[in-house]
C-alpha cells in the first residue's frame, strides 16, 4: 500500500516534466507543420504537376489526404492562413478568422490580441475572438475584417430592424376575422384561398 502511494506521489511530482515534454513536442510539431507547408509550396511552384505528384507520393505511403487538406496546407505555406486554422487544430471562429488578412490571424493566435465587442446599452468589453458565440461572431466580423464599435452598432441596428420587419406579417387571422397589419398588402387568389381555409 505504501509503495502505491509513493508511486502516485512520484507521478504527481513528474507531471511538470511530462507537461514540459508535451509542450516541446507540440512546439516542434508546430514548426514541423510550417516547414512541411513551405516545402509543399516549393514543390508546387518548382515542378510541373507538383500538386498531383505530392498526392500520388503520399498515397503510395498510405496517406490519402483530401484536396481540402492540401489546399489548407498550401494556404499555410504561402502565409495566407495561420497554421492553427488547419483542420482539427482550430479554435472557435475559425471560418471568420480564416477570411482575415494573415497579419490579423497572426496577432490573434500568436499575440492573443483582443478586440472590442459592443454590448447592449453601449458598453464594450475586450474579447478573444476565438471564444465568441455564433451571434457575437456575426456582430464582430465583417467580410474579411473586424468591425470597429461604430460598425458593430450599425450592424446591430440593421439586424434589429430586419428582425422587426420579419416578425410583422402583412395580416393576421383573429377570432373576429381577418386583420390586415400592413398597408397596401396585395392578396393573391392563393392567399385568399389559404385565409378562407384557416378561418
Amino acid at each position: 500500500m505504501s509503495t502505491k502511494k509513493t508511486q502516485i506521489k512520484e507521478k504527481k511530482a513528474n507531471i511538470g516534466q511530462c507537461l514540459e515534454q508535451a509542450w516541446e513536442k507540440f512546439s516542434a510539431s508546430r514548426q514541423s507543420w510550417l516547414e512541411f507547408a513551405k516545402c509543399i509550396v516549393e514543390i508546387i511552384d518548382e515542378f510541373d504537376n507538383g500538386k498531383e505528384k505530392i498526392q500520388v507520393f503520399f498515397e503510395s505511403k498510405g496517406e490519402r489526404l483530401s484536396k481540402f487538406f492540401w489546399n489548407r496546407i498550401e494556404d499555410v505555406g504561402r502565409a495566407r492562413m495561420h497554421w492553427r486554422l488547419l483542420p482539427g487544430m482550430s479554435e472557435g471562429g475559425s471560418t471568420e478568422i480564416r477570411q482575415l488578412p494573415y497579419s490579423d490571424q497572426n496577432e490573434i493566435f500568436e499575440q492573443g490580441k483582443k478586440y472590442p465587442l459592443l454590448l447592449e446599452g453601449g458598453d464594450n468589453i475586450m474579447v478573444d475572438v476565438r471564444q465568441l458565440g455564433r451571434d457575437q461572431a456575426k456582430q464582430i466580423f465583417g467580410d474579411g475584417y473586424i468591425r470597429d464599435l461604430t460598425e458593430q452598432k450599425a450592424y446591430l441596428s440593421s439586424r434589429t430592424e430586419k428582425e422587426v420587419t420579419e416578425i410583422i406579417d402583412p395580416y393576421r387571422i383573429t377570432s373576429r376575422g381577418l386583420l390586415v397589419t400592413k398597408e397596401n398588402t396585395l392578396f393573391t387568389k392563393a392567399n385568399l384561398r389559404e385565409i378562407l381555409i384557416q378561418m
